[in-house]
């Protein structure tokens, strides 16, 4: 008769695959995976404490582990397109809390409205869905331009025949550089050297004395002020369409801009508070107090991811 040698260990297996059949051990460390059978192998749980685009920080909480073998965490950024990153390049991670960073930069375009994270271990797949409030509407990698109060005292060139008025419409005959006078009809608003800020605007129109038109009569006004009516500062930007109608959805006034750069630091936090009719590309416009006749004289701010933040 032959002899059977059946070890302890061999035996204890046997045991637990026949009471629990669905228990097995992780061939990488040796330690069981819990299926929900009490014995201690652990019960564990993933939370998203937050998230927030400005410092590029989502915080992730993983405990219960137990005697289970870490794994991979991975995180999707859900809307109408996906980003998908496996924090620390797919290494296996245990209990703890840990900040995830996207690439923002590598975000596409698009209206992002959840977070997805997925702890995978042996026992099975522990996730949670985050819902983004407000949505993160991500404009993608575009062009800034800027432009700025176009001044007088350093417009040259001859001057013109022009026309200013007040609130009520009485007007007053005047000369204005003629250059200065075109740029103040095209950005909306100019400093001139006599009457101080002046303003294209369509109140007066039917006042208007003979040779005066909308290019070469203005309003005075005491602030430089956006279509948003509030006075302009350099962190402030005008995009398209007009964000202070009612009919757009968006941009709206007070909405709050993200400008990162390529290297994934932050260059800039602004806000929409101006109307820019030729950003109807996409672009964005932004304010400088820099003193020039021109906004051609200006130049771009440069090319930047860009998100909506919302108000």
């Amino acid at each position: 008769m032959k002899k059977i040698v059946i070890s302890l260990m061999t035996i204890s297996l046997l045991m637990l695959s026949f009471f629990h059949p669905d228990w097995r051990l992780s061939a990488a460390t040796g330690y069981g995976c819990d299926t929900g059978y009490g014995y201690g192998y652990g019960s564990p749980t993933l939370t998203i404490n937050s998230a927030d685009l400005v410092s590029n920080k989502i915080s992730i909480s993983l405990s219960g582990l137990g005697n289970l073998s870490p794994g991979p965490l991975n995180i999707e950024l859900v809307g109408a397109k996906s980003y998908f990153i496996s924090f620390e390049n797919g290494q296996a991670v245990g209990d703890g809390t840990y900040e995830v960073k996207f690439d923002r930069p590598s975000v596409p375009e698009g209206i992002y409205t959840n977070i997805i994270a997925t702890w995978s271990l042996c026992s099975g797949e522990v996730s949670q869905t985050y819902s983004l409030s407000p949505n993160w509407r991500v404009l993608g990698n575009i062009r800034h331009s800027q432009y700025n109060t176009p001044a007088e005292s350093v417009c040259s060139g001859p001057s013109e025949t022009a026309w200013v008025f007040d609130s009520e419409c009485t007007f007053t005959e005047t000369k204005l550089n003629s250059k200065f006078a075109l740029q103040t009809y095209i950005n909306g608003t100019g400093s001139s050297i006599q009457h101080g800020i002046l303003k294209y605007s369509k109140k007066c129109n039917k006042a208007y004395p003979k040779g005066a038109n909308a290019k070469n009569a203005f309003l005075l006004v005491s602030e430089i002020t956006g279509s948003c009516n509030l006075e302009m500062t350099n962190l402030y930007q005008a995009a398209y369409p007009n964000p202070a109608k009612k009919s757009t959805k968006f941009p709206k006034c007070g909405d709050d801009t993200l400008l990162v750069d390529k290297s994934d630091t932050n260059f800039a936090q602004k806000e929409i508070q101006d109307y820019c009719p030729a950003c109807n590309d996409g672009h964005i416009d932004n304010y400088t107090d820099v003193e020039y006749c021109t906004a051609n004289q200006v130049g771009d701010l440069g090319t930047f991811w860009t998100a909506n933040l919302g108000k």
